[in-house]
């Protein structure tokens, strides 16, 4: 069974959608009954590049130089713990010495901070690309604020207020 929200365009609240979604929204013509018509150019310039369609996105990120090669492999690397969390949470919340890698959420705030600002660029519907005046610093993606909440839950950036 596929989950729902790998199927959606919300699915980038499950981890793929800037990798996987956001690439297919540039190629969108309209709507069918199955889902997204997309231009044919996205099956050339995109899915041939894996057959895999999350590494197929990470390779059209990085041609695109939204993505350096070692961020490719950073990604893969943070999915992987991500996929290992999912499959052995159970065993490690009950073995004490097991502890969430802090570097991972360091690294995964990082990640999604150069990508939400890499697709804040592009013409996306419905709102278009930000201004090229406007400073990266003040750009910001909704995952950007969810990835900061997790890192003050986990104490990795202080809270506003706190001593």
């Amino acid at each position: 069974m596929v989950s729902r929200c790998l199927r959606t365009p919300q699915a980038g609240a499950c981890g793929d959608g800037e990798v996987v979604d956001r690439p297919k929204e540039l190629f969108r013509r309209g709507w069918s009954e199955k889902g997204p018509i997309l231009d044919p150019r996205y099956q050339r310039e995109v899915r041939a590049l894996s057959k895999r369609e999350f590494d197929a996105g990470l390779a059209w990120l990085q041609l695109q130089g939204a993505l350096t090669r070692e961020e490719v492999a950073d990604i893969q690397n943070v999915r992987r713990y991500r996929n290992r969390i999912a499959h052995e949470l159970f065993g490690m919340l009950m073995t004490p010495d097991q502890a969430i890698d802090r570097s991972i959420l360091e690294l995964t705030a990082s990640l999604i901070t150069r990508l939400g600002r890499y697709w804040a660029q592009q013409p996306l519907p419905p709102f278009g690309p930000v201004s090229p005046a406007t400073p990266d610093n003040e750009i910001y993606s909704s995952k950007m604020f969810i990835i900061g909440f997790f890192a003050q839950v986990a104490g990795l950036i202080p809270t506003k207020g706190a001593a």
